[in-house]
């Protein structure tokens, strides 16, 4: 397997190569083209970070990805037209969701949070400006600390702007799971 690197090829049976953007690279002083050891947790070329930490750090890495990408690569957009073609595959899918947001909106109604009107999401925003003034994001850290229910403050979404008191809970999740996460956030 050859890889490219400056100046050419050249042989390298345990390390890949990466490009980076140009200006990415150029603003933190590197190449464009970056060489990576190889990977000790994933044969992935694609999956750099768990070819350089532990095991451990890559199992909390892992955890966290799903608050830090929305996005999905080429072949999974492949694979996701061709779900959609079968309709009879998610026709049903809508009113799932539904259900799951007004069961989570039941199992909370007792609590000091104040649902906001959402549609079209799997996401329930919370206000939570009747509890504390916290900025959004210390708040869900609290929440996440003191109670144990994960959160995401609106504030990763806004730029230059200050965030409303309110924090976005996923409904899509087991019925254990949100009666669980109801009856914590009715603690608070």
């Amino acid at each position: 397997m050859a890889t490219r690197r400056r100046g050419g090829y050249r042989a390298a049976p345990r390390r890949f190569t990466t490009k980076r953007s140009s200006s990415w690279a150029k603003s933190r002083g590197l190449s464009p083209w970056t060489e990576w050891p190889a990977p000790a947790i994933s044969t992935r070329p694609q999956s750099a970070i768990a070819a350089t930490v532990s095991a451990a750090l890559s199992a909390e890495i892992q955890r966290v990805h799903q608050f830090v990408t929305f996005a999905s690569n080429t072949p999974i957009q492949h694979a996701y037209a061709e779900f959609t073609r079968q309709r009879t595959t998610y026709d049903d899918l809508s009113a799932f969701y539904q259900a799951k947001r007004d069961r989570f909106l039941e199992l909370i109604a007792g609590s000091r949070f104040a649902p906001v009107a959402c549609c079209g999401t799997y996401f329930q925003i919370l206000d939570y400006s009747s509890i504390s003034h916290e900025r959004d994001a210390d708040f869900a850290l609290r929440l996440l600390k003191e109670h144990g229910v994960a959160s995401i403050p609106t504030s990763a979404f806004l730029y230059n702007s200050e965030a409303p008191r309110v924090l976005r809970f996923c409904f899509a999740k087991k019925d254990e799971t949100l009666v669980r996460a109801a009856e914590r956030l009715a603690a608070v």
